[in-house]
């Protein structure tokens, strides 16, 4: 996980994230679900990977999410890349998910056989929790990892340049998981380990109305 500034105070130099600058790990090990298959980043193209989960309450906002930024900066030449991780068989598969979410309709999706590629950013970046998104910049480094809600559609506009510095202090002012929110995302992975739907929810929307806090401050 990222570091989280205190109290809000950004220091000039901004913050370093773990794993920043280093060449991503390429999706050899991922099965196509949707889309044309990416098994190399393309030099000069800026790919967003989101990972969601079909037993996830937040996947169907970032799907809308990630549609909504890629028509959004599509001649910035970004691709989205929404990566379907933690299988669970009592669970629908993606492409099953898929027909009930026709905004996704113009997404790249994949599935993670054997959870290599979800191991490999993991170690990477320091972990990925739900609603992860890692932004790979035209020189297939990692240029930027946080949460998709609120701050993907803050780091894109800066990461799609060839100057990256404004990150540092960008993400410094305003990082996914601050320190109000800690308890929630905690809660709501044990919550989520042990099937306790009723308290999935309540953690979900005390995040959803900390993200609404944010964006009106």
């Amino acid at each position: 996980a990222a570091p989280s500034p205190q109290d809000g105070k950004a220091p000039a130099e901004g913050i370093q994230l773990r794993g920043q600058g280093e060449t991503a790990p390429d999706l050899a090990d991922v099965e196509w679900v949707q889309g044309k298959p990416i098994k190399k980043y393309k030099s000069g193209e800026t790919y967003v990977i989101c990972f969601v989960s079909p037993g996830w309450i937040t996947t169907p906002h970032v799907l809308r999410e990630a549609a909504a930024l890629q028509e959004q900066h599509a001649q910035d030449k970004v691709r989205f890349i929404c990566l379907f991780v933690a299988p669970d068989p009592s669970q629908e598969p993606p492409d099953v998910y898929l027909k009930r979410r026709p905004e996704a309709a113009k997404l790249a999706v994949a599935s993670d056989k054997g959870e290599a590629t979800f191991t490999a950013f993991g170690k990477l970046i320091g972990g990925v929790n739900i609603e992860t998104a890692v932004i790979v910049d035209k020189k297939g480094k990692v240029a930027w990892h946080g949460e998709v809600f609120p701050d993907l559609a803050a780091a894109l506009p800066v990461a799609v340049t060839d100057d990256h510095t404004p990150l540092g202090q960008l993400l410094a002012y305003r990082y996914s998981i601050k320190e109000g929110a800690k308890p929630h995302v905690e809660a709501l992975t044990a919550a989520m380990s042990g099937r306790q739907w009723d308290q999935v929810a309540a953690e979900v929307e005390c995040l959803f109305a900390l993200v609404a806090h944010d964006s009106v401050d």
